[in-house]
């Protein structure tokens, strides 16, 4: 089991022996690259960012797929494995999303990480609070490139750009409202009728900075 976990670590300068970095481990849907891309540059002395294998695309069997490397891995109380989903107002994710956290072992650390309807909620987050209505996940991008003029999916220079003129504390607060928001009208989490809203401010603040 050891095996793999050593392809995680990183050998102490002037020291004998390797320290493990705490892995965030991401599965995304298929080849989207616009999570990796981001999460990426959090990459650090003490944070190895790690994309898990497989193409798949929906919930359940992504969710499956990082179940099986987290424990192949050998990843511990110290690292987190996020399955991150976009609702993409695709009605027959309820049953998938249901179906991928009932896969979650109670004793693992592994979340189920659902942007509603796309992953770019997040950005939004970064520099508004809005409870805007979207009908379509191009309505979101539409709305990010009046904030963000040059944004593209799979860009690399996104982070850059949310350094230098976002707010990541803004962000965590702006997705805490959101999500409190849809809880206050009802709506029910991790299904397409949570929206607008987004999860990954957890991985903030239960692992990158915790």
């Amino acid at each position: 089991m050891m095996r793999n976990r050593k392809a995680y670590k990183i050998k102490q300068r002037n020291s004998n022996t390797r320290t493990p970095k705490r892995i965030l481990l991401i599965k995304a849907e298929g080849k989207n690259k616009t999570e990796i891309n981001y999460f990426n540059k959090f990459k650090s002395d003490t944070i190895n960012v790690v994309l898990a294998k497989g193409n798949e695309t929906d919930p359940e069997n992504m969710m499956q797929q990082l179940v099986k490397q987290y424990n192949n891995d050998d990843l511990g109380d110290n690292d987190l494995a996020v399955c991150l989903v976009d609702a993409d107002f695709d009605s027959s994710k309820d049953a998938q999303l249901k179906a991928a956290e009932k896969l979650i072992p109670k004793e693992k650390n592994i979340k189920l990480i659902v942007s509603n309807p796309c992953f770019e909620i997040w950005f939004i987050c970064h520099f508004i609070y809005t409870t805007r209505n979207y009908t379509n996940t191009d309505d979101v991008l539409k709305y990010l490139k009046t904030i963000i003029p040059d944004y593209e999916k799979n860009s690399l220079t996104v982070f850059d750009k949310l350094k230098n003129n976002g707010n990541e504390d803004d962000a965590i607060h702006n997705a805490k409202k959101l999500e409190q928001y849809c809880l206050t009208n009802q709506k029910k989490p991790h299904t397409v009728g949570f929206t607008p809203s987004t999860e990954v401010y957890k991985i903030f603040t239960d692992f990158l900075r915790h």
